[in-house]
């Protein structure tokens, strides 16, 4: 029960580590069912989790930021009481801000992605995390985060390159090589621009990295060979 989708949507108890769960289990389970979920999650796509407005924390969010400017955690506490005040130009560029001190950030990666997903700006985040990708390559977490950010914005081409970009961050990540040869399979299917050489020689690797023994593995390595 817990591989299915529904099973972390419906437990609240899950909803602070949720977002970790979808990323490591996404590439090696390629199911659509959490696809859907996972791009749900990455993109804010039918709404959020409410987060009640508290003064004094808001308060104390902007105290630290007076002292420290680069307070990432300040930022992003900021950017939720905002949200939650329903100022969601505020609330982005706090969260922006916040990732700009920190791009691992994971609470402003994932607030800022849903604060933009529930606005119909999926673009805007996709934009940003692009340039934050680029600007800190060996940040494993905006590759993570723009994949399905780009998947939702129906560009194929510039997720096959996020999931490139993660294989370089994370050489030895086999979960990325798999990511990688799928979305090249999915090209194919969505723009009739398969590309053989990278999705072969991407699930090669990541059969090399799991000693040939891990099922999505040796799946995506058959649509490569039998293309």
């Amino acid at each position: 029960d817990s591989l299915r989708p529904e099973f972390w949507q419906r437990d609240p108890d899950f909803e602070p580590v949720r977002d970790e769960i979808a990323m490591s289990l996404l590439p090696e389970t390629e199911c659509a069912a959490w696809q859907a979920f996972w791009e749900e999650v990455a993109t804010g796509i039918g709404g959020g989790k409410a987060v009640p407005i508290d003064a004094d924390e808001e308060q104390a969010d902007r105290d630290a930021l007076a002292t420290d400017p680069e307070n990432a955690d300040a930022w992003n506490g900021l950017g939720e009481a905002l949200d939650a005040r329903g100022d969601r130009e505020g609330a982005c560029e706090a969260f922006a801000r916040a990732l700009e001190s920190r791009p691992q950030h994971p609470d402003a990666l994932a607030n800022l992605t849903r604060t933009l997903g529930r606005h119909d700006r999926v673009e805007d985040a996709r934009r940003l995390l692009t340039r934050l990708a680029e600007e800190h390559p060996t940040v494993r977490e905006l590759w993570l985060r723009l994949i399905p950010t780009c998947r939702a914005t129906g560009d194929s081409e510039a997720a096959r390159a996020a999931a490139q970009g993660w294989t370089e961050c994370c050489p030895d990540d086999p979960g990325a090589w798999t990511r990688l040869a799928s979305l090249c399979a999915d090209l194919e299917a969505d723009q009739g621009t398969w590309r053989p050489d990278t999705a072969l020689s991407a699930a090669r690797r990541a059969e090399q990295l799991t000693d040939g023994r891990d099922p999505a593995v040796l799946d995506v390595l058959a649509r490569a060979l039998f293309a």
